[in-house]
């Protein structure tokens, strides 16, 4: 899981808890003004200057649940002072596979996808997140994610439909749809791989982060720049520390 902690919220915070240090091989991402870079290091939680973008933790629920109670405690106060507004950015869930007797754009949420995104949507909802608006991919599986989603956030107004966030969407595209819609202070953005990871890495990074978009995976950004959009990631969470 992602989330954006200060240096000394992590410094903190893990002195409560000392088997983060012993336990768990983590991953940082250390923003410096304009310069990215990942930071790795096992059985160890170091101080960094500047500030702490994200912190990927490896599979464990004890540490899926101490992140996610402080992603709780400091959503809030972790949205940029200077932000324009939040999006959210949403991979669709577990889809049927590929199949070339059908076109890719039919293939629709497995049994399995459906249940795992109405967990995910319930915990969200759990978490204050509340959409003005959703905009999703017109592909089957992105609607229907996007659906669901709606229901769990108790989202009342209508799901846009639009090609410009399809899986090959581009930047340059969804910066035109960004600005058509900029008035809604938090925005979910339903899509696909390869886009979603795409979009977060060219909004948040100039394209110079790497990560790996799971599915039912959301990232929360707070939008500080319209043309081109630029922002600062607030958290990326993967579906099973949603599911917790």
């Amino acid at each position: 899981m992602y989330t954006v902690l200060s240096e000394n919220i992590i410094s903190h915070d893990t002195d409560q808890y000392p088997r983060l240090k012993k336990l768990f091989s983590i991953t940082l991402f250390v923003r410096n003004f304009f310069h990215y870079s990942p930071l790795r290091g096992t059985n160890t939680l170091k101080r960094h200057n500047g500030i702490v973008l994200g912190m990927k933790i490896d599979d464990c629920s004890e540490a899926k649940k101490y992140h996610l109670t402080l992603l709780q405690q400091h959503y809030k106060s972790m949205d940029a002072a200077f932000a324009l507004n939040t999006i959210y950015i949403v991979r669709h869930g577990i889809a049927e596979d590929a199949n070339f007797r059908q076109p890719d754009a039919e293939r629709q949420l497995t049994e399995k996808g459906r249940e795992r995104m109405h967990e995910i949507g319930n915990r969200m909802k759990a978490m204050d997140v509340a959409p003005a608006l959703i905009i999703a991919s017109p592909y089957v599986r992105a609607v229907q994610t996007a659906t669901i989603l709606a229901e769990e956030l108790h989202y009342a107004n209508d799901i846009i439909q639009d090609n410009r966030i399809t899986p090959m969407g581009r930047y340059e595209n969804f910066c035109d749809l960004y600005f058509e819609f900029r008035s809604s202070q938090h925005i979910m953005f339903v899509g696909h791989e390869p886009s979603a990871s795409e979009l977060t890495s060219r909004i948040c990074a100039d394209g110079k982060l790497r990560m790996d978009f799971k599915k039912g995976a959301v990232c929360a950004i707070a939008i500080e720049r319209m043309r081109p959009v630029q922002g600062s990631m607030l958290w990326y969470a993967t579906p099973s520390v949603l599911r917790t």
